[in-house]
């Protein structure tokens, strides 16, 4: 592993060695895939407190259903797959 540069050194630019690369690269959470292979987007959203709590309850039954993970985003992506008419 390579030294930390010195103060002086990271103010003037003399940082780059300093650090060792990553030996793989590692996907932001803002590219993962969805099924079929559609690039996924962060959406932020506010939902009624109801809806948020049958939300996360429905995630949890189905996890435990399903005996995979379900997220709260693959419900919602269900809905509106099935709202806009949309192929799944």
């Amino acid at each position: 592993m390579k030294q930390k540069p010195s103060l002086d050194e990271f103010r003037n630019g003399g940082s780059e060695g300093a650090v060792e690369a990553p030996s793989r690269t590692v996907p932001s959470p803002a590219s993962k895939q969805a099924p079929g292979g559609a690039e996924r987007a962060n959406k932020t959203i506010r939902l009624r407190r109801d809806l948020e709590s049958r939300l996360k309850e429905d995630s949890y039954k189905r996890s435990i259903s399903d005996g995979a993970r379900v997220t709260e985003s693959d419900i919602i992506e269900e809905a509106l797959v099935r709202y806009f008419g949309l192929p799944q």
